[in-house]
C-alpha cells in the first residue's frame, strides 16, 4: 500500500514538472493541490510543507499571484498541522513569500495575518521558556564617542530574544515582515512590525528615513518618541533604548548626544533612566509633570505613560483620575540628581550616559 502511494505520488510529481515546463501554471497549481491532499491524508506535513513553499515560490515568480498566494496558505496550514516549529529556516520561508506578493494585494493581507497566527501558536520552545536567550550587553552612550558600533552590537544580541508573550507573533517573523515593508518604502506597515519586533537598530534606522522623507521639520522628536513608548508599553525596555540611542546619534536634526533641545527627546532620555534604575513612583510622576507641555503635543502619550507607570513603577489604574491625572502637581526638584544617584553617575559634561539594556522582567 505504501509502495503505490509513493507511485502515485512520483506519477503526480512528474506530470507536474510537465505542466511547468510548458509554463501551463493553471494545471500545475492543480498538480500541487493533489499533493497537498495526498500527503495530508498519509500526515506527511514537513514533506508537504516543503513541496508548498516550492510551489508557491515558483507561481509567483511567475507573476500567478492567486496561485502562489492559495499555495502559500496551504504551506503556512501544513506548518500548523504538523506541529512544525517557528525557528529561522521557516520565518525566512514565509518572509519570502511575503515579498513576492504585490505589495496592497488582500491575498497578501490575508497570508501576513495566518503568518503572524500561525507564529503566535509555534514558538520554539527556547523562546516560550526564556531558556538559551543570550544576554544583553550593555550600551554606552560617550557624549565624546559618536561610534555606533555597541549599539549595534546590543541590537543584534537583542533580536534574537523573545518575548514571553508571543500573542503579537514571533518577533523575528515580525522583523521580516517590516524589513520587507521597508524596501518598498512602505513606511507606515514597516513601523508597526517593527514595534512589534525587537530590532531596535533597524526601526530607528527606519524612523529615520521615513522623518526626512516624509515628515516635517517639527515632528524630528515625535517619531521616536511613540516608537519608544510603545516599546515600553509591551514590556520590550531592551529595544526601546537602542531604538532611542540609534535615533539620536543616527538623525542629522538632532544635535549630539543628551541633554538634547529638543524636551521631548530630554523626557525620553530621563523615562529610560528611571525605568533602567527601577525608580520610584514619584520620580515618574514628576518626571511627566515636567515636561507636560511636551507630552500635550500627542494626546496618545497620556496613555502610553498611564500604562507605562502600571508596569515599571506600580502605578494604580486611573479609575476616573481627575483632569491631569499623573500630569498634575509636584516639583520637578532634585529629580535628576535622583535619577543619577540611582544609577551611581553625576551628570558632567565630560563623563558618559549610560544606559543598560538588562532586562526589567
Amino acid at each position: 500500500m505504501a509502495a503505490r502511494g509513493e507511485q502515485g505520488l512520483e506519477r503526480v510529481r512528474v506530470k507536474l514538472e510537465q505542466c511547468l515546463k510548458d509554463r501551463d501554471f493553471y494545471h500545475a497549481h492543480q498538480m500541487y493541490r493533489t499533493l497537498y491532499f495526498r500527503l495530508n491524508r498519509q500526515l506527511k506535513w514537513s514533506q508537504c510543507a516543503d513541496i508548498m513553499f516550492e510551489g508557491s515560490d515558483k507561481l509567483l515568480v511567475n507573476g500567478e499571484l492567486n496561485s502562489g498566494a492559495d499555495l502559500a496558505a496551504l504551506f503556512v496550514e501544513a506548518l500548523n498541522k504538523g506541529h512544525i516549529p517557528a525557528d529561522g529556516h521557516v520565518l525566512g520561508r514565509l518572509a519570502k513569500l511575503h515579498s513576492m506578493m504585490k505589495a496592497h494585494s488582500p491575498e497578501r493581507l490575508t497570508f501576513t495575518v495566518k503568518c503572524i497566527e500561525y507564529s503566535s501558536v509555534w514558538v520554539p520552545s527556547t523562546c516560550k521558556t526564556g531558556a538559551g536567550v543570550p544576554s544583553c550587553k550593555r550600551v554606552t552612550l560617550n557624549k565624546n564617542d559618536e561610534s555606533l558600533s555597541d549599539v549595534s552590537s546590543a541590537s543584534s544580541s537583542i533580536s534574537t530574544v523573545c518575548r514571553k508573550d508571543s500573542s503579537f507573533g514571533h518577533p523575528d517573523l515580525h522583523r521580516l515582515l517590516a524589513l520587507n515593508f521597508w524596501r518598498e518604502k512602505n513606511f507606515s506597515d514597516a513601523r508597526y512590525h517593527f514595534i512589534h519586533s525587537t530590532d531596535g537598530t533597524n526601526c530607528a534606522r527606519m524612523l529615520v528615513e521615513f522623518h526626512t522623507s516624509r515628515g516635517y521639520r517639527s515632528e524630528v522628536d515625535l517619531f521616536i518618541a511613540q516608537a519608544v513608548l510603545q516599546f515600553l508599553c509591551l514590556r520590550n525596555q531592551q529595544t526601546a533604548t537602542v531604538a532611542f540611542l540609534v535615533y539620536t546619534r543616527g538623525h542629522p536634526a538632532v544635535q549630539g548626544p543628551p541633554p538634547f533641545t529638543l524636551p521631548l527627546l530630554n523626557f525620553l532620555w530621563f523615562l529610560l533612566l528611571a525605568v533602567e534604575s527601577r525608580a520610584k513612583l514619584a520620580i515618574f510622576t514628576l518626571l511627566c509633570d515636567k515636561y507636560r507641555t511636551s507630552l500635550d503635543r500627542d494626546p496618545t502619550y497620556r496613555l502610553y505613560l498611564e500604562k507605562i507607570g502600571q508596569i515599571f513603577f506600580g502605578q494604580q489604574p486611573s479609575h476616573g483620575r481627575e483632569q491631569g491625572g499623573m500630569f498634575g502637581g509636584g516639583f520637578f526638584g532634585n529629580m535628576i540628581n535622583q535619577l543619577m544617584a540611582g544609577l551611581g553617575d553625576d551628570i558632567e559634561d565630560d563623563e558618559e550616559f549610560n544606559i543598560s539594556t538588562e532586562d526589567v522582567d
